[in-house]
């Protein structure tokens, strides 16, 4: 069975994974994510991987990507990547069509993108709250509306998962980003 992951704007440097692509580990006593999910908690990237893999890397910055492609396919994955702002659902529409023409299925959906903005109080601006509801809320809500159909159709099973902070559940500094990441818990605890 092909098992597919797809980490929406993540990118590797020689740490591991940057700042906004904090992914959480899955379960590996899961079957289906047991040999199927990269290990990205800051760990040897190298090691991250054993096996055959494929994944879809997807992020708005094109050299970010074309570097993480090329970094993870050291860790013996088949790996391709697409860029789209998830900011904005046609691109990750778009996306989605490149994953399930490069690959057939998604098992996995890792809805990961982050940005910090929204300025504090008496500094709004529509513009800045737009960006970051864009990117930290709607992109997950897009994902889960994108491609829970898409790991649904296979009958194989799958996983959704989506990453906040410890910001969707202790209000910060940040009114915008804590607005963004209450979302993603809520609408995660809501889906199990």
């Amino acid at each position: 069975m092909k098992r597919i992951v797809i980490l929406i704007d993540g990118t590797w440097n020689k740490e591991g994974i940057t700042s906004n692509t904090n992914v959480a580990a899955l379960d590996p006593g899961n079957p289906i994510v047991a040999d199927a999910f990269i290990k990205t908690t800051g760990g040897d990237r190298h090691r991250a991987v054993t096996g055959r893999r494929e994944v879809m890397l997807c992020d708005i910055e094109d050299a970010a990507l074309v570097k993480a492609v090329a970094d993870l396919k050291l860790t013996n994955a088949d790996v391709d990547g697409v860029r789209a702002d998830v900011s904005l659902k046609a691109e990750l529409q778009a996306a989605a069509d490149a994953t399930i023409a490069r690959h057939g299925k998604v098992h996995i959906l890792v809805n990961n993108a982050g940005v910090g903005g929204g300025g504090s109080y008496g500094r709004w601006s529509d513009a800045s709250w737009n960006w970051t509801l864009g990117v930290n809320l709607m992109s997950v809500v897009w994902g889960v509306e994108i491609f829970g159909p898409l790991i649904e159709a296979h009958g194989e099973g799958g996983q959704i998962v989506s990453t906040a902070s410890i910001a969707g559940l202790i209000a910060g500094a940040g009114p915008a980003y804590n607005v963004t990441k209450y979302g993603v818990v809520a609408l995660s605890e809501g889906l199990r």
